[in-house]
């Protein structure tokens, strides 16, 4: 795969992503109205140590109008991110103050994941006829893809419920996910559960082979697609999905890198 093809492909699902997220945000734009779940009023005590000019402006950004108006912002940057405007600082900026306003994410690893696709995808376009930086910058969207799959097998592997399958049984039947039954059912089975888990762990765990060739990064590009998936089905997790589908153009370039990437 070539620089510009995988620059391409990242930059349009990442604009699929942030579009998405928007568009999510704009839809339960009731629950951070004056008197909802998230509203502003509450939150904003959390900056009561910052400067006024800092906090004047998250008023004007994260109150309620304010907020609508930045998410709006948003989804038409993403728009424009797809049929090629380099609008990737606006963007970066609008989800960094979009995860203050849920006081550091609204949908942990993923949002974390955003930002990272971001400055990545972002340098790596400002950089696009650099030799060196803009497959570096890919190649830092790769890097991070693999690790968050390694960090997070590793995390589980250090613990006994997640080895033996009683974590993933436990997750499948928390009743604020409302798991379709038919996935519930599936780990009932101590022994199935079992070995779910230990295929999850080896996936993960194995996940940065996919560097070192274009076969292994297809094959685990394909895996993830379908890890991805599968959680959206079990838990409504979208945006893992979009986000890290966003990052896998990067990982197949940075597959096919024999010394100095060019």
């Amino acid at each position: 795969m070539s620089f510009e093809s995988a620059l391409l492909w990242s930059e349009r699902l990442l604009a699929v992503a942030l579009a998405l997220q928007s568009a999510e945000m704009l839809r339960i734009r009731e629950a951070f109205r004056p008197g909802g779940v998230w509203d502003w009023e509450l939150l904003r005590a959390d900056f009561a140590t910052w400067p006024r000019a800092a906090r004047a402006f998250l008023d004007a950004t994260l109150a309620p109008a304010g907020f609508r108006v930045l998410l709006i912002l948003q989804l038409l940057a993403a728009i424009g991110i797809f049929v090629g405007a380099p609008l990737f600082a606006l963007v970066f900026v609008t989800t960094a103050l979009v995860s203050l306003r849920w006081r550091g994410s609204f949908n942990g690893g993923s949002d974390a994941m955003t930002l990272v696709a971001i400055l990545g995808i972002g340098v790596a376009h400002a950089f696009r006829t650099d030799p060196a930086v803009g497959p570096a910058a890919l190649g830092f969207v790769a890097f991070q893809c693999v690790l968050s799959y390694f960090r997070a097998g590793w995390a589980k592997l250090c613990v006994a419920e997640w080895r033996d399958g009683r974590a993933l049984r436990f997750f499948l039947r928390l009743p604020n996910y409302d798991v379709p039954p038919s996935l519930a059912r599936l780990v009932d089975r101590p022994r199935l559960a079992r070995g779910l888990s230990l295929g999850l762990l080896c996936f993960e765990l194995l996940f940065p082979l996919t560097l070192f060739s274009p076969s292994l990064a297809l094959t685990g590009i394909a895996l993830g697609l379908a890890f991805h998936a599968a959680n959206f089905a079990a838990f409504g997790l979208n945006r893992f999905f979009w986000v890290w589908a966003a990052t896998y153009p990067a990982l197949y370039y940075a597959s096919h890198w024999r010394g100095v990437p060019s």
